[in-house]
């Protein structure tokens, strides 16, 4: 924005400009540096994964050998799964990145979130889940779809049921339930389990990145990047993630995306997606 100088005002209107000018200047500078940040976490990802695909590999071939003793085979399946551990970090690290600094391409096209619901249950299930975790599913209305990436949507989800395991490890009951905004402005899949739940005041920090200024408590088990991949899943969809809990109260986690009606028949979206507004009553 430049304002035109001259009259009784100029040397505020030069004032003006050289201020504008210099946001400008300083708004370009952190956009080149974000993305270089970005990218440079995205080149790091890819060069870790090639030898850490070989280790995993090799780790497996080790396990199966006959000729090893028990040991050596207890050792073999350590090195696999802190491999997988690793691998899995790096993934998440990748994907947080690139949706902080909005440079993840979506894939959009309508996601049924009934159908979303019983695809990560069904795999936690058949994948032997634990039977001290029952999932249950609450979907009362089939009809209800978004707009979105369905393999994203599928990973917000699954860590939401994932986050309810590895947080309650005396077990506990799953819930995914699907509901209608008011007026059916947003649709809503929760993720409610009945654990040990967490204070109300502690709740914002779940979404900020580890290490972050605004995050005062540590992070309790795995890397901490579980739930604020979920938040940037839901926004670079419209949506958000609402948490909601107490303690001893259990944890109900609820992603939020703008409604899409069935019968809808626009053609699915392809690229970025912004982040933008969505229904009132922000958590």
């Amino acid at each position: 924005m430049r304002i035109e100088t001259g009259g009784i005002f100029s040397d505020l209107s030069e004032s003006i400009n050289l201020a504008s000018a210099t946001l400008q200047t300083k708004n370009t500078a952190l956009k080149s540096r974000d993305e270089a940040r970005s990218n440079w976490v995205a080149r790091i990802s890819h060069d870790i994964r090639t030898p850490l695909s070989m280790i995993l590999g090799y780790a497996s071939n080790l396990e199966e050998q006959v000729n090893l003793t028990g040991e050596q085979r207890q050792q073999a399946a350590i090195i696999r799964r802190q491999g997988e551990q690793l691998r899995s970090l790096v993934s998440y690290l990748n994907l947080v990145s690139m949706l902080e600094y909005d440079m993840q391409p979506l894939q959009l096209k309508p996601v049924r979130l009934s159908t979303l619901a019983i695809t990560v249950a069904s795999d936690f299930i058949n994948n032997g889940l634990d039977e001290r975790y029952p999932i249950d599913l609450s979907i009362t209305d089939e009809s209800l779809q978004v707009m979105g990436d369905e393999k994203l949507l599928y990973r917000a989800v699954s860590n939401l049921v994932q986050n309810s395991v590895r947080h309650n490890p005396d077990g506990c009951r799953i819930v995914l339930r699907s509901s209608r905004g008011p007026e059916d402005c947003c649709y809503s899949l929760t993720v409610s389990d009945t654990g040990a739940g967490i204070a109300p005041e502690h709740l914002p920090e779940l979404v900020l990145l580890p290490y972050s200024a605004g995050r005062v408590r540590p992070v309790r088990q795995g890397h901490g990047l579980g739930l604020p991949m979920v938040a940037r899943i839901a926004e670079a969809h419209k949506g958000k993630l609402i948490l909601e809990s107490g303690t001893a109260q259990g944890l109900h986690a609820t992603l939020q995306f703008p409604a899409w009606p069935a019968d809808s028949s626009g053609p699915a979206g392809q690229g970025r997606h912004r982040p933008g507004p969505i229904a009132p009553g922000d958590a």
